[in-house]
């Protein structure tokens, strides 16, 4: 098992399909690509070790471009997408590792994300209420570079944690719920919005108001709610 770096400011399907139990990389040589990068034509093996398109230069909001999941990916290990606009427009999986999405600009999805753990990156506004999203533990954002805003809905029991970054860090709105299910907070959620929506959580979307087996909003340890000055929780 090993690393596969693909480096290429411009890289085509010429050389189009990876598998083993090895990482593919594929990245640029300069800070980003000369163009947007989509995964249609690409062929990754289901037993792919992890994959990462982009690099942190390619999110860092200067000549950033944007990645587009437009043919579906199902791997083994993490996969890590670093861009200017991210669009998951079909299934973006890893069957045994964590997702991490790092953008400048804004990520939206048509198509469901399944993982561990996601993690988000990055001063873009993250809008993802796939209602097919499946993952366990949801973290994103630090104290240098806030989410620039969170919308997140997930099928099923969501726990706010560590991932990578540790519970969530925003500068705008925070807004996550389940569709059945927990809501856990194992971790701080915490943001500079001053609105009265500054962070809105909510258990089992799809019950009415009062059911009992709608879900319940738990909170462990010293997990806690911050929001900007007169902002609302």
């Amino acid at each position: 098992e090993g690393v596969l770096a693909l480096v290429n400011d411009a890289p085509t399907t010429a050389s189009s399909g990876f598998s083993g139990a090895g990482n593919l990389s594929i990245q640029p040589g300069a800070a980003d690509f000369t163009s947007g990068i989509s995964t249609s034509g690409w062929v990754y093996g289901a037993t792919l070790g992890g994959l990462e398109i982009g690099k942190g230069s390619s999110a860092d909001g200067t000549a950033d471009v944007g990645v587009t999941v437009d043919q579906a990916i199902s791997i083994a290990g993490p996969i890590s997408l670093h861009g200017g606009v991210i669009a998951i427009n079909a299934a973006l999986t890893s069957s045994t590792g964590d997702i991490q999405l790092h953008a400048s600009g804004t990520v939206t999805q048509t198509a469901a994300l399944n993982a561990q753990g996601l993690d988000l990156q990055g001063a873009a506004a993250f809008t993802l209420e796939h209602l097919g999203n499946d993952i366990a533990t949801l973290s994103g954002g630090d104290a240098m570079t806030g989410l620039g805003s969170l919308s997140f809905v997930d099928a099923n029991a969501l726990s706010v944690g560590q991932v990578v970054s540790t519970g969530i860090t925003a500068t705008g709105p925070v807004g996550i719920a389940t569709y059945t299910g927990d809501l856990t907070l194992a971790q701080s959620i915490e943001t500079s919005a001053t609105g009265d929506n500054a962070i809105k959580l909510n258990a089992g979307v799809s019950e009415s108001a009062g059911t009992a087996s709608g879900g319940d909003i738990q909170v462990t340890g010293s997990a806690e709610l911050t929001v900007g000055s007169g902002g609302r929780a």
